[in-house]
């Protein structure tokens, strides 16, 4: 187990104390900033790698995501009880093997996203999900961005296994 946490932990004043650290040794994690802007249709969330953190594991982490993603493997955005399940715009049906689990347990939300990485950060487009209503899809995002600037860390998790947390 200890073999897999090759990564530096950050214990800097970035993460305010947060619980998050009880749980980092179980899984080796990435943690980034992410800000969020709402435009008409969409929903752009910048991802870039928080302090302490190596930008080639970032990269690699990025693109781990990316590829799930165009897999058709669902990525969830976990905030708390809510989650944004997501899955790739070019999916052929839009709605690949769902979480039946974790939507019975949280309030969910489906939309598909869209990535565009560069060399510091990578950009990701969030639009609502078929049958999603816009207002519903943006009332989700802003509560998400008010979790994350309450010092609320989101979880992004693919497949069910924990890839990074945000922090705003």
């Amino acid at each position: 187990m200890q073999a897999m946490m090759k990564m530096p932990m950050p214990m800097s004043g970035a993460m305010n104390g947060l619980p998050m650290q009880a749980m980092m040794p179980m899984m080796p994690m990435m943690m980034c900033t992410m800000t969020m802007k709402m435009s008409a249709g969409k929903t752009e969330c910048e991802f870039k790698p928080a302090q302490g953190m190596d930008k080639a594991d970032f990269q690699g982490s990025c693109e781990m995501i990316e590829m799930m993603v165009q897999a058709g493997m669902p990525l969830a955005f976990q905030a708390g009880n809510m989650c944004m399940i997501g899955v790739s715009a070019a999916s052929p049906a839009g709605t690949p093997m769902m979480m039946p689990m974790m939507m019975a347990v949280m309030p969910s939300m489906m939309c598909t996203v869209k990535f565009d990485k560069k060399p510091d950060m990578m950009m990701c487009q969030m639009a609502p999900g078929q049958g999603m209503n816009m207002d519903a899809f943006n009332g989700c995002c802003k509560l998400m961005e008010k979790m994350m600037q309450l010092g609320m860390p989101m979880m992004v998790t693919c497949n069910g296994s924990p890839v990074m947390s945000c922090t705003v």
